[in-house]
């Protein structure tokens, strides 16, 4: 199961830039800024795929990386009021190019992604966690 199941609609052949800042609400009630307990992606590597269907042999549309550096990135995120929010990579942005949106069948589509946690940083040292996934739509464009 994904920490969070979003759908993402992306026009064919235009770029496409979404940032996620992963919280989740601080259950002992400690955390002082906003109540929120942020992940943190220091020292994580997060992989994102684009497929036909949720069946891993679907045909494989895209494939986005943060390590190497292939539109993933993982950054901090200043908080909305204005101090920063923790002071560790807490927000997971993904860019696609209007190359490679075009090369994306139209139509429904579906992804996910995952956080290999590498030595540390909030899932621990080794683990693997599916951080988002859902459907995927590719708004057809008719300008070329």
């Amino acid at each position: 199961m994904a920490l969070y199941e979003c759908t993402l609609a992306v026009e064919q052949g235009a770029d496409w830039t979404q940032s996620f800042t992963i919280a989740s609400p601080d259950p002992s009630g400690l955390n002082a800024w906003d109540q929120m307990v942020y992940y943190n992606f220091t020292g994580a590597q997060v992989r994102m795929q684009v497929r036909q269907s949720f069946d891993a042999t679907s045909t494989q549309y895209l494939i986005l990386t943060s390590s190497p550096a292939a539109g993933i990135t993982l950054q901090s995120m200043a908080a909305p009021d204005g101090p920063a929010a923790p002071a560790f990579n807490n927000t997971v942005t993904v860019t696609i190019t209007a190359a490679q949106s075009l090369a994306i069948p139209a139509g429904e589509n579906w992804y996910d992604a995952f956080v290999d946690w590498g030595s540390g940083g909030t899932g621990g040292a080794g683990t693997h966690t599916r951080l988002l996934n859902g459907s995927f739509q590719v708004v057809q464009s008719n300008t070329r």
